[in-house]
């Protein structure tokens, strides 16, 4: 093929693929995949996926192949004048082999790592300007493969044809569905639009607009409001903007169960193929910067024996902070912008480390509703720390809702008024109702109030959900105009949730949940459930207040217990607002043994 740039040799390979796999076989070129720009996804119809990354080595006639601990790989030149050492990017490979694993995993039909089976997800290192010998292959290879990858040279690129199976190697045996239909098309919402995104509009209201716009050109700005006043809606739209007119944009929330949620409706405002946005919550990604830049053994023992509520969380920008001063940051992995969703939940350090790869004069954004600190962070973000961000002036503020209910909106605004405002640093007006369609109630009652003296819970929530299901006749008959999955019930605790899980699975219902539960099928760790967590799974969902920030559901469960704590009254903030209108009818049920909160409630009730 001759010295190439790699552009060229990208262009070059795209025609060999294009004109060589099986015309089932979907090609995606110079995909961004959420972040980890390899340079080619192949799919094909059985869900078997392939990545492939087209590492630029430049073609010398004599090198050697150095075999280091820790299946490290270098690739040794010499020249006339020069050594050259090239580490073989074993680290793509992890992360993107990890990234696919996180995202659909639990949908394969068969493990990942199953070897009894073809692999359904396979990654490829492509060395087009080199020829390794044969024992070298051989020999890497068995490395990669404990990475779930392979390696490729020069010499599958010599023939006029190249061979499909050496780059989909899943071809060589019988073809198989290995992943959900569902997730195939989620996959394909990070390689491609769909004709419907391409038609996608959203009316944003006039301040949205402002932040979608940014017509001022402003590098540092901070958003304040309340639930469901548009402020992600908002965020995605400039991410989306900045994307189309070319910018690489890093987005950060701290909620690892909205992303799944965040993607979807990211892909609705695709009107390019290849949008170069990361959408990913902050301690993945700095589990992915562990790995890239070498220290994530040091970072997993951060970790360890650790529980979510547990400091060392709050440790972790520190963290990366001091990791990342031994490490030289490469203009490769900054971006023209980074997005900070709830940054409520975050703390000041976090976003410190996320500026590290924010690229000279390149655009800062922040929105946050500092009555839903149900991690009690807030408190960080002083006047001074975040003018040390580079903010200032005042906070714009978002008030209209777009998603609650209006009956809800004077709950919710005296609730903030009585409980939350004397704990939050900054004012924020109340909350306006926004004109909304007609306000058909689901189960005749708009707010149902069940006041319980047994502090578990379950047995009264159980019920609750119960008369749900049977008034709208769900389980026998699946009516249309109803779903099962649109029942959301949030808990305070995982205890109340695995009890109430247990009762619903007992009358033959599955459920979806963020936590682990007896009798859960398959071997999912709590991560792994708040991964996939989804709104269209077709089963009843049990949540913690937590984990569901930043959704919302036309009828809801609310579980509140006798907790007093002013973070404990954000967490039923944040539930109460988890109401969405819906088309068809939207209803709030409380089950509650909190006396003070009952006495609230009973005025609206």
């Amino acid at each position: 093929m001759g010295e190439k740039t790699l552009s060229e040799l990208i262009n070059i390979l795209n025609d060999k693929l294009t004109a060589a796999m099986p015309s089932a076989c979907e090609v995606y070129k110079s995909p961004y995949f959420n972040g980890l720009k390899p340079d080619f996804v192949l799919l094909h119809p059985s869900g078997a996926i392939n990545l492939i990354f087209v590492e630029p080595f430049q073609p010398y006639k004599t090198f050697e192949v150095r075999f280091l601990k820790k299946n490290k790989i270098d690739i040794i030149s010499q020249t006339a004048n020069s050594i050259n050492t090239h580490k073989l990017p074993v680290w793509k490979i992890d992360l993107a082999h990890r990234e696919i694993g996180r995202m659909y995993g639990p949908r394969l039909r068969t493990s990942i790592y199953d070897h009894n089976q073809p692999p359904q997800i396979t990654l490829c290192l492509l060395y087009p300007n080199l020829i390794f010998a044969h024992q070298d292959v051989q020999y890497i290879n068995t490395r990669l493969r404990l990475h779930g990858g392979y390696i490729l040279d020069k010499s599958c690129l010599t023939t006029q044809s190249v061979d499909p199976t050496k780059f989909l190697p899943q071809l060589r045996y019988e073809s198989h569905p290995v992943i959900e239909p569902e997730a195939i098309a989620d996959l394909r919402n990070w390689v491609h639009q769909s004709e419907a995104s391409r038609t996608q509009t959203i009316n944003y209201s006039r301040k949205q607009k402002r932040i979608v716009e940014n017509e001022d050109g402003i590098k540092r700005r901070r958003i304040m409001g309340g639930p469901g006043s548009g402020k992600t809606e908002a965020l995605l739209g400039r991410a989306h903007k900045l994307c189309t007119q070319g910018s690489e944009v890093l987005y950060l929330t701290y909620n690892l169960t909205l992303i799944n949620d965040l993607r979807n409706r990211f892909a609705f405002l695709q009107n390019a193929q290849q949008l170069k946005i990361t959408l990913i919550n902050f301690h993945e990604w700095c589990r992915r910067l562990s790995i890239q830049f070498g220290f994530e053994t040091e970072w997993a023992q951060q970790f360890q024996n650790a529980d979510e509520d547990q400091k060392v969380f709050e440790n972790a920008g520190r963290f990366i902070l001091s990791q990342l001063s031994m490490h030289p940051i490469s203009a490769d992995f900054k971006y023209d912008a980074i997005i900070v969703d709830e940054t409520q939940d975050m703390c000041v350090e976090w976003v410190s480390a996320a500026l590290l790869f924010l690229k000279n004069n390149g655009e800062l954004l922040i929105a946050a509703d500092t009555r839903q600190d149900v991690y009690e962070r807030s408190s960080n973000w002083t006047t001074s720390k975040i003018n040390g961000l580079g903010f200032g002036g005042a906070w714009l503020t978002l008030d209209n809702s777009y998603r609650t209910p209006e009956y809800l909106i004077p709950l919710i605004n005296d609730f903030k008024r009585t409980f939350l405002d004397a704990v939050s640093f900054e004012d924020m007006p109340d909350l306006t109702s926004v004109s909304q369609r007609a306000q058909q109630l689901s189960l005749g009652d708009q707010l149902q109030l069940e006041i319980s003296t047994d502090e578990r819970l379950a047995d009264e929530s159980f019920e609750v959900v119960h008369k749900i299901i049977e008034q709208d006749k769900l389980a026998l008959t699946g009516r249309p105009d109803r779903s099962i999955e649109d029942i959301v019930v949030l808990v305070p605790t995982k205890e109340i949730g695995r009890d109430l899980a247990r009762k619903i699975l007992g009358v033959g219902i599955k459920v979806e949940t963020t936590f682990q539960y007896p009798g859960q099928r398959g071997n999912l760790t709590e991560r792994d459930l708040k991964v996939y967590f989804s709104a269209s799974s077709g089963k009843i969902k049990i949540s913690t207040i937590h984990s569901f920030k930043g959704m919302g559901s036309s009828r809801v469960v609310l579980v509140i217990n006798k907790n007093r704590g002013s973070r404990y009254k954000s967490s039923v903030y944040v539930g109460l607002s988890r109401l969405k209108s819906g088309t068809l009818g939207h209803s709030l049920f409380l089950v509650s043994s909190n006396i003070e909160l009952n006495k609230f409630f009973k005025k609206y009730a």
